[in-house]
This record gives C-alpha cells, sequence and structure tokens, in this order.
C-alpha cells in the first residue's frame, strides 16, 4: 500500500492514527523551530525524537538545512498507519531479486478487486486471448503490450500447457496432510483438500552470500534431499486447488493476502468470528476491501463448518500479548473422513484447554495428531512479553499499542507454548498419542529477511530443539511422526 506492505496496522482504516502521525509532524516541526530561535536546546528535541512513538521513523530533521532546520515528513507515513484503497498496489514478487524496487509494481488502487481473478488466472495458467477477454469482461485496463512487459521481466512464464498440483497430491484413499513450514498446512480427505495458515512463496535463487545463511547442516532433517540450493521448494502453483482456505488469525505470515489473490475467487475463506475489539483485525472487512465479494466463513469458538470431507471445529487461542486486550483468534481441530488434526499455531495450550480439545476430537484420539509449538516439562511458561520486539515497549506494525491503557503496560506476560502435563492430560483424556512440534519451522526460504518473507524467522526450529521436544513427548508416551516441509504424511 502506496511503498510500504500491509501489516495488521494499516488492514483497517484509522483517522486517528493519521491525525496521530499529523500532529507528531506538526510538533516536531515546532520543536526544531523553537531550537532554531534559541529557546530550546537542540539535545532536548533529539531525546523527544528518540522517544515519542514512530517518531523516528515518520519524521526526519536535517539540522544542518540552509535557513534553519528542515522537518519532512516521510512519504509512507501515512499508508504505514492506516488503510486506503486508493493507495493499493500489487508487487509481482521475483525470487531472483532481492530489493522491493527491482521488482514490478503495478498501482491498482480502488481496482485492485477487480485484478484479482486475472491473478488467479495466470497463477493456474491461461492463454493471452483468454486472459484479455477476462480483463475486458471485469473492467481491468490490460492490454497485449502489459502482457509482453511481464513476459520480458519473466513475472509471467510462456509455458505449452497450464500448471498443475505435484502428483503426490492426487487424491489417495487416506487423509492426509502436508506442512508447508511455519504453521502452513495443506490438509486433504478424499476430494477435499484444504490450505491452513498457508505461507507459500515465490521459488528463490540463492545467492552466494545467502548459503550459509539460508542452510545449515542440523536443518536438514525438515527439507527432502538434497538439501542444498537446489531443494525442493513448493509454490502456489504445485499445490492441489484448495475447497477452502482457513485462517486462525490475522498475523500477516498466516493471512497473506497476495497468496489470497491467488486462488479463484469462489474459494471460501474461513476465519475467526472476530468481535468489536478495535485492536485487533477484522478480516472479514479487511479481506472484502482487498479482494471484493469473496465468500467467507466467520467461526466463532466451538462452532463447525463443513467443507467435503473435511470439518472444522474453531477452538480459543490463549496466550498473546498484551493480556488486557483478548483476541478472538482461533484454532481448530480439523477432521476428515478416518484422520484428525489439532492445530495448536502458536497458541499456548492449557490444562484449562483440555476438555475442549478433547471434546472436540472426540473418538478420534487415536487417529489424530496435534500440531503446536514449544513443548516443554511442566504446566505452564509465561513468555518475554512484548510480542518479538522485547526491547521495545510499543510495537509498531500491531495495532494493539494504541489502545492499551498506559497502566497496563507491564501487565504478568501470558502463558506460552505447551507443557508435558497438557499432553498427557490429553493422552489419558481422549487417547491422543502423536505430536510434532511446528510453528517457525525452518525451511531455507524462510531464514533470512528478504522483501519475499514478511518478518524474520528469528525463532528458528533447529534440530537441537526439536530433539529435545521430541525427547519430552515420547516420555508422555507419544510418537513423534518425522514431518518434512512438502511431504504428504498419511494420519491414517
Amino acid at each position: 500500500m502506496g511503498g510500504v506492505r500491509i501489516s495488521t496496522l494499516n488492514m483497517t482504516e484509522r483517522r486517528d492514527r493519521l491525525a496521530y502521525v499529523d500532529g507528531l509532524f506538526a510538533h516536531m516541526t515546532m520543536l526544531a523551530k523553537l531550537v532554531d530561535q534559541g529557546s530550546l536546546p537542540r539535545e532536548d528535541v533529539e531525546r523527544f525524537h528518540d522517544q515519542a512513538f514512530l517518531a523516528r521513523l515518520f519524521v526526519v530533521i536535517d539540522w544542518d538545512a540552509p535557513g534553519g532546520a528542515a522537518v519532512t515528513l516521510w512519504e509512507y507515513a501515512h499508508d504505514w498507519v492506516s488503510f486506503e484503497p486508493t493507495r493499493l498496489g500489487i508487487l509481482m514478487s521475483d525470487g531472483r531479486l532481492r530489493h522491493e524496487s527491482e521488482m514490478l509494481f503495478i498501482p491498482t488502487g480502488e481496482a485492485t478487486a477487480a485484478l484479482a481473478p486475472l491473478i488467479s488466472e495466470l497463477v493456474r495458467g491461461t492463454t493471452r486471448a483468454d486472459l484479455l477477454d477476462l480483463a475486458a469482461s471485469t473492467g481491468v485496463d490490460l492490454d497485449d503490450d502489459f502482457i509482453s512487459v511481464m513476459l520480458e521481466r519473466g513475472v509471467v512464464d510462456d509455458l505449452a500447457r497450464p500448471c498443475s498440483a505435484a502428483p503426490r497430491f492426487l487424491a489417495t484413499e487416506h487423509d492426509r496432510i502436508t506442512w508447508l513450514g511455519e504453521n502452513g498446512i495443506v490438509m486433504q480427505s478424499g476430494a477435499t483438500t484444504i490450505w491452513c495458515d498457508p505461507l507459500v512463496l515465490p521459488r528463490l535463487r540463492y545467492q552466494a552470500d545467502e548459503l550459509a545463511t539460508a542452510f545449515a547442516a542440523q536443518d536438514a532433517m525438515f527439507i527432502p534431499p538434497p538439501y542444498g540450493p537446489d531443494c525442493e521448494q513448493l509454490t502456489v502453483m504445485d499445490l492441489p486447488v484448495p475447497d477452502a482456505i482457513v485462517l486462525s488469525h490475522e498475523d500477516v505470515d498466516v493471512c497473506d493476502l497476495a497468496l489470497l489473490m491467488c486462488v479463484p475467487e469462489s474459494t471460501p475463506i474461513v476465519i475467526p468470528h472476530a468481535r468489536d475489539k478495535p485492536w485487533q483485525v477484522d478480516l472479514y472487512e479487511t479481506i472484502r476491501s482487498v479482494l471484493g465479494d469473496r465468500p467467507i466463513v466467520r467461526l466463532a469458538h466451538g462452532e463447525s463448518h463443513r467443507i467435503g470431507d473435511i470439518e472444522l471445529k474453531a477452538l480459543s487461542w490463549v496466550g498473546e500479548w498484551p493480556t488486557e486486550l483478548p483476541l478472538d483468534w482461533n484454532n481448530y481441530v480439523v477432521h476428515g473422513r478416518t484422520g484428525t488434526v489439532v492445530l495448536g499455531h502458536t497458541s499456548a495450550l492449557l490444562a484449562a484447554q483440555v476438555d475442549e480439545i478433547a471434546t472436540a476430537v472426540g473418538d478420534r484420539g487415536p487417529s489424530a495428531l496435534i500440531l503446536a509449538y514449544q513443548l516443554y516439562e511442566g504446566s505452564v511458561r509465561y513468555m518475554h512479553g512484548f510480542r518479538e520486539s522485547p526491547a521495545h515497549l510499543m510495537h509498531s506494525t500491531r495495532p494493539w499499542p494504541w489502545f492499551l491503557p498506559l497502566e497496563h503496560s507491564f501487565d504478568l506476560n501470558p502463558e506460552w507454548g505447551v507443557g508435558t502435563e497438557t499432553l498427557r492430560a490429553l493422552r489419558d483424556r481422549c487417547g491422543i498419542k502423536r505430536y510434532h512440534p511446528y510453528g517457525f519451522a525452518g525451511p531455507p526460504w524462510l531464514r533470512f529477511q528478504m522483501p519475499h518473507v514478511h518478518r524474520t524467522n528469528a525463532a528458528r526450529r533447529r534440530q537441537t530443539v526439536f530433539d529435545r521436544e521430541r525427547e519430552l513427548a515420547r516420555a508422555c508416551g507419544y510418537d513423534v511422526p518425522p514431518l518434512q516441509v512438502g511431504v504428504p504424511f498419511n494420519l491414517g
């Protein structure tokens, strides 16, 4: 949007945040003028510049400018804090490049939703004539010359036939899941396929100075051989077309609006049922604002929804900062025809949730698999606080700092991960005996910061961490299946 990526902060239109930006700029301009007049020490203004929320990002002061200090506002400051449909655009990510300025950017504004069907057609493969006909029917200004530009830039390829899913995804008699890295899961049961929290990037061409960061011997177990620059990386074109996409929450590494644009516009999108809480994103409104009139299913905790041979049950999410501002995010129990998976995402799983999970699993415990994050010995642990930014009081790309009362800035940290006592209680309550640690997992294409990844994957899943959690799970009577990224696993 404008010159910045969409984040949970600017997914929502907020005029009060725009007023903050304008007020901050006006205030910094006034302070700089007082310094020029000799009424205020420059070091006081510098100190304020460092301390005011987002001031260093938004406001630049050139103290040596001719005629006195020059104060300028970053041109994308408004885009950073609030949604504005006229500023929308589509960046064609290119795995060969590393800087967004080198990639093809199309400013689409309020026509973004109309362009979405064309993107979906391009992903699956279409002819030049059919694409031009579709553009004409949807009122999109697309001509033959622009298609040629996309071909010349390598954004699209001229193929002999349309793309199709990898053969491993052909329907079988087994219920299967395929781990995509992070919290991304493809589940297949019979003829039904769903994508859960998919984070799927363009195929990367690794550069020499990236190899040491992207590839480490202790991470090879998570990727099928060969492990190296030529390793397999599934893209949207390789995956089976989903019958639905299931989102657990609003973070951009699970709710990727660009990825949603790549699937047919008839694909249902299942989201948490967000109540009126301005510190969380209303995904229903966001998706419709960007992608237009899509079929959206909102599930509150305890509600179920069936998609073909798959049934979803939405469960509560625990353990997000700040505790003063509760969220309506979802965990899910997903039933296929014979297999079941419990998607714990990066939520805490606590003893108080055992009955809720066990009831949703029902008699499927022996064929169920729990996917969760951070297994530890005991009953409960607490996160460091302040989400991914323990060194900063307020997070710059999340809505909650704008609503947290000052007196709650240092409330107790929320719960984190899953304790062995919870695993044992679930085993005893409903017979679950399979566990796999996922979330923040380490495919090489998520290892380092680049335009293709929404954030640095700081908490990398390493084999040493996996080995420790595997031993803890086994001590609780659980089997830990050897899931690999991109490889279907039979649930039974």
